[in-house]
């Protein structure tokens, strides 16, 4: 079992990143599409949709964050209604959907299924994804599988063995490995809404968590661990190296709820050839919350974190990831009462954060660098359902944020804050909000909206004007 407490023989001494690839590239593939959602293109800008039709009794539901490939294929997760079909689609550039898989989660126990985030290896040409069972069954009785489709035509290439997967699996990747780690059942193991705050905070947790690795070539497990508690609706962040190593950031001890505070783990796991071996270097008691999110550096010595809804005094962090130690924690430049998203970070280490009415930047001391104007009348608050991290346009040096509505679209100097245009994404289709982060392609930004009937659409419009 991984034992949360340091052991500086494992901590890996990072190394400068020399990449073959763009920055954003790596970024945009490796765990942290959040930190861009960005992809290089010279391809001509151009406008075009794609719509996924739902209704009421059998509706197609999105779920989980879309990846891109290099030639702007977005690959995305739905969830069809009522049989239970879990789909990826491949929507090209233009509209045109070139493939969709569909395949379903054989455990008689699990009554609900989910998907997790996608992912997308250029090396390998594959897109990657996660099932897990929410509802139904016995706790040990649920069941999950990591599977591997061809980025090309959508085949099957791999299906793990079944792992116990429960509430909000996160996938990331090295270049070698796929590792998934699941948090515990939230709405069985803690139903806080039978409980008042004390005895929620008190009520002992019994279930375990995993952490897993898996070759990405063959799907065979590598590596797993039992987590004593790993915590409800945490995210998984990976920050891959160049000398064979990752480091994964996982919220531990997290209890269900808003209010309830946990830690932060430290996990370094050196890969070999068809092997893996992981160890935790570090915990802290950081009083995250289950909405924190995090973003490395480059170079994966620095991450930055937002600690969620009222997990801590402060909102936002940072922290040298060799040894969890704390760099600066603060308020953030949030207006009052407004929460920032998570953040993203450029190449010289500067991290980007959303207060849904503006924008801030800060450097790894904390420190403000620029605070946009304010945007929209509100911004992130307790019980805004969309915390968007910005997305960063590399090439232009662009920062793109959506609004607390889901409803606007703003495109800021990355330099000063300024607002160089913004559109309202209403006019594109009214009663809609967009669900997802701005997807960067060349300079085509692709945007996620959904309506209340569960139709999906997925906009291309030129972001970068051409006179």
């Amino acid at each position: 079992m991984l034992n949360p407490t340091p052991n500086l023989s494992f901590i890996v001494f990072f190394l400068p990143l020399f990449f073959a690839c763009s920055y954003a590239s790596w970024t945009q593939q490796y765990g942290d599409s959040s930190s861009t959602n960005y992809i290089s293109s010279s391809n001509h800008t151009i406008a075009w949709n794609y719509t996924a039709l739902g209704d009421e009794d059998s509706a197609s539901f999105f779920y989980g964050s879309p990846s891109m490939s290099e030639d702007g294929v977005v690959f995305i997760p739905f969830l069809e209604i009522p049989q239970y079909w879990l789909q990826v689609r491949a929507i090209a550039p233009g509209g045109k959907e070139i493939w969709m898989a569909n395949w379903i989660g054989e455990d008689e126990s699990c009554s609900v299924v989910d998907l997790s985030n996608t992912l997308y290896s250029s090396e390998h040409k594959l897109v990657i994804v996660s099932w897990h069972c929410t509802a139904g069954g016995a706790y040990h009785e649920k069941a999950g599988e990591v599977v591997a489709l061809n980025a090309t035509n959508g085949s099957l290439v791999w299906r793990s063995q079944k792992l116990k997967l429960l509430d909000s699996a996160s996938i990331s990747m090295s270049k070698k490995m796929v590792y998934v780690v699941s948090g515990y059942d939230c709405g069985r193991d803690n139903p806080v809404q039978s409980l008042d705050d004390q005895q929620a905070k008190q009520r002992p947790h019994k279930n375990d968590s995993i952490i897993a690795a898996i070759d990405i070539s063959t799907g065979k497990l590598k590596w797993t661990q039992s987590l004593e508690h790993s915590g409800c609706d945490g995210q998984l962040k990976i920050s891959y190296l160049p000398n064979d190593s990752v480091l994964l950031l996982i919220p531990y001890n997290l209890p269900y709820g808003p209010y309830l505070a946990g830690s932060l783990l430290g996990v370094s796991c050196l890969e070999d050839e068809g092997s893996v071996n992981c160890s935790s270097i570090w915990q802290e008691n950081l009083r995250l919350s289950y909405e924190a999110k995090f973003a490395f550096t480059v170079n994966g010595s620095f991450a930055y974190g937002s600690y969620g809804f009222a997990g801590n005094p402060d909102l936002i962090f940072g922290l040298n990831t060799k040894t969890g130690k704390l760099e600066f924690s603060n308020h953030g430049y949030c207006d009052e009462g407004a929460y920032p998203s998570g953040p993203s970070v450029d190449a010289s280490g500067i991290a980007y954060y959303n207060c849904g009415n503006r924008v801030f930047s800060v450097n790894t001391k904390g420190k403000l660098i620029w605070k946009s104007k304010q945007l929209s009348e509100k911004g992130y608050t307790f019980e805004t359902l969309f915390k968007q991290s910005p997305s960063l346009h590399i090439d232009e040096n662009l920062v793109v944020s959506s609004d607390s509505d889901g409803e606007f679209i703003y495109i800021l100097s990355m330099k000063d804050g300024s607002l160089k245009s913004s559109f309202n994404t209403t006019l594109l289709l009214s009663n809609s909000v967009i669900t997802e982060p701005p997807i960067l392609y060349g300079d085509n930004v692709c945007i996620i909206k959904a309506t209340k009937y569960v139709d999906y659409f997925l906009f291309s419009l030129p972001l970068i004007s051409e006179d």
